[in-house]
């Protein structure tokens, strides 16, 4: 993954044209039937390709990318063809490789190589079909994260593989043929399957879910009848008997029935039987549901940001759609947004939201790569959800491996917190940033005992100062013998807690 990063920084830095809001479509869902014309006019039907068996590989690309015609100059693809398409030498023949020219101001000069924006010759010797596609319809069906784009479409029309830019292994034919491999085969007879839960992942606790899943005729003959479950472990949560006429790869949506998950995590058997099936090998899959609750009316949204900090955006919406809460971190001046005062730090976001209510969380990443880091695991970041405070419960790690984003939905607690958070007026640090002191000032309510505590970025607490019995005041901290970076400084109090962004410079 840390090559993958370091690959599109290359790839956005040469073909400068990166779609890092895009939502490619997700490995497992069924891709959209599409009928294109080549440059030769000869018509290309999707489904027509799978139905016969094949597997369909898609490239979008752009004639000025160096990345694609990299791809292309491999001639990966044409070997490929070669040996297993249509009229490969392989029998039998089971791959399809389609071109997309997907930028609609590039034309037929261009794919000829005749202008001083074309990498090359991009016609003379492909074996496969080009497409110059001259509207949006295409990326609009299926979304590219940037030039090249590849998708793989197995033959019962679901897909196998998405990726934006390349990999040295995608230069070579055993990465594609090992996608065909792993491609689902029909079963001769009847043979209905269990493709995708399409039950949310994320609920709100105590609320009625629908639990749906879509089914696909795996099999040679037509489906018309099928038993279609949810289980927990062996207790049945909901069922329903499926009428419908199914032919071979064709698929359908199916609504199981209703049922309210406790909280915490479950995982859920999605399961369908029709008579005289021949292979139970494809008839379940399993997905987790999970229902987050805490305890507390205070929850603790912790960000560790990685190197590109302007990356990362987060927003907290209620029950009724309003957003409540919300967060853009500042990128950096370097290179695509690197470094700046937000990188590699660790943000506690406390929010205090209303008891009892459901709350979602929404998490983008611009460039699709989550929080991963580029040199080693010390730029990795992380998104955590702690109940109260990140020194009570965790409720939940997302970690860094989110790629463009995620949603998930908590129900906030009841319980008062067993400690408040302190306001800026209670408790205030300055010079920030500083290179020698940090002076807390301190303003209490009421007298208290203060314990300080001064947490480095990877979360190591590197210096601790305890006062007893005073309400205001102001304490100060010698850092001149810490290294330059980023801090947390974290001040309790009897009447509760405040967490504060510390920058020291040398």
């Amino acid at each position: 993954m840390i090559m993958n990063k370091k690959l599109l920084l290359v790839l956005l830095a040469v073909c400068g044209t990166f779609f890092g809001k895009a939502q490619m479509l997700p490995v497992g869902s069924f891709a959209p039937d599409f009928t294109v014309t080549d440059i030769n006019n000869v018509t290309h039907n999707l489904y027509t390709y799978t139905d016969a068996g094949y597997t369909v590989f898609i490239d979008v690309s752009a004639t000025w990318c160096p990345p694609c015609w990299a791809m292309h100059s491999s001639h990966v693809f044409d070997s490929l063809m070669s040996k297993y398409g249509p009229n490969g030498t392989v029998d039998p023949g089971k791959v399809m490789v389609i071109f997309i020219e997907g930028d609609l101001s590039t034309g037929a000069a261009d794919l000829a190589g005749n202008t001083t924006a074309s990498q090359g010759d991009w016609v003379t010797g492909t074996t496969y079909p080009i497409v110059d596609v001259t509207d949006n319809s295409f990326v609009t069906a299926f979304p590219i994260g940037g030039y090249p784009t590849f998708y793989s479409v197995c033959p019962n029309r679901t897909i196998s593989m998405t990726q934006a830019g390349y990999t040295q292994a995608m230069l070579t034919e055993p990465f594609w043929t090992g996608l065909v491999g792993n491609c689902p085969v029909k079963s001769t007879g009847d043979n209905a399957g269990m493709v995708n839960a399409q039950t949310d992942q994320a609920i709100c606790e105590g609320g009625s879910t629908s639990l749906t899943a879509q089914i696909q005729n795996m099999g040679t003959n037509p489906i018309t009848a099928a038993t279609v479950e949810a289980l927990d472990g062996t207790t049945v949560l909901a069922t329903t008997n499926w009428t419908g006429n199914l032919n071979t790869y064709e698929h359908a949506t199916v609504n199981i029935g209703n049922y309210t998950f406790p909280g915490g995590i479950t995982n859920v058997t999605y399961r369908v039987t029709a008579t005289g099936d021949v292979n139970a090998m494809d008839n379940e899959v399993s997905k987790n549901v999970e229902a987050l609750v805490s305890n507390y009316q205070l929850v603790t949204l912790q960000v560790k940001t990685d190197q590109y900090p302007g990356e990362v955006s987060w927003r907290v919406l209620n029950s009724n759609n309003q957003v409540v809460d919300q967060k853009t971190y500042t990128a950096g001046t370097g290179q695509a947004g690197a470094g700046g005062p937000d990188a590699g730090m660790v943000f506690n976001h406390e929010l205090q939201l209303n008891p009892g209510e459901c709350y979602t969380l929404e998490v983008t990443d611009d460039y699709g790569d989550g929080l991963y880091g580029v040199q080693n695991a010390v730029d990795t970041g992380y998104i955590r959800i702690y109940d109260g405070l990140p020194s009570s419960q965790l409720l939940a790690d997302y970690g860094a491996g989110y790629g463009d984003g995620f949603n998930t939905i908590f129900k906030n607690g009841t319980a008062v917190s067993v400690e408040n958070v302190l306001s800026q007026d209670e408790v205030n640090i300055y010079p920030n940033p500083t290179s020698d002191y940090i002076n807390v000032s301190l303003n209490l309510n009421a007298s208290s005992d203060v314990a300080m505590k001064l947490i480095d970025m990877n979360g190591k607490v590197v210096m601790t100062k305890n006062v007893v019995n005073l309400q205001s005041s102001n304490q100060q901290l010698n850092v001149q013998s810490l290294p330059a970076g980023f801090y947390n400084l974290q001040v309790r109090s009897k009447q509760g807690v405040r967490n504060m962004k510390v920058v020291l410079t040398k």
